[in-house]
């Protein structure tokens, strides 16, 4: 039977914790602040790496170099296009929740993975509110890397600044998670 991120939250909630706010990331391609910087960066990687590997293929360069290029290409592709579809499909599997106690990421795809930060313990909440009201809130400590590596594979689950990201509705749970806090 394949669990949801939801239901994940709910087993594994302590005796006494209750949840004020379950939700899920906004599902579908979405951009961030980085892909400001990525999106050029990638288009321009991916370019030289099939230049590369065409001018490999179309002479008669030495198989070592037709070979090298294959890589370059993979990861072209992948920053330009694949991170985007990988980012959407862990979004897609993934649920948030604020308890009385913490603040709760799950996602379930292949594997079961669930992280969880207290919320007494950690000072440190910030509201990043788009016009729309949707938006991020990072909890803890900032995390040295930044938001470059978001939406690279795992970087929700990295050693890092937790947080919820793409939340409609933003404000409430910013309430919510003050209120579980107090």
């Amino acid at each position: 039977m394949v669990m949801t991120p939801e239901q994940l939250i709910e087993g594994n909630l302590t005796q006494n914790e209750k949840v004020l706010w379950i939700g899920r990331p906004k599902q579908g391609i979405a951009f961030r602040s980085s892909d400001a910087f990525m999106i050029p960066f990638s288009i321009l990687w991916c370019g030289f790496a099939f230049f590369w590997e065409g001018a490999a293929v179309m002479t008669d360069a030495p198989l070592l170099f037709k070979l090298w290029g294959i890589p370059f290409v993979l990861i072209g592709l992948y920053i330009t296009i694949g991170r985007f579809l990988f980012d959407a499909r862990m979004r897609a599997s993934t649920a948030y929740a604020v308890t009385n106690e913490r603040a709760i990421v799950a996602t379930v795809s292949k594997k079961q993975k669930i992280r969880s930060i207290d919320l007494r313990r950690n000072t440190d909440v910030n509201l990043e509110e788009k016009s729309d009201g949707s938006g991020n809130i990072a909890i803890g400590p900032p995390d040295a890397f930044g938001s470059w590596a978001r939406g690279l594979p795992f970087s929700n689950f990295r050693q890092g600044q937790f947080c919820f990201e793409f939340v409609s509705g933003v404000d409430q749970v910013y309430a919510t998670i003050r209120t579980a806090r107090a």
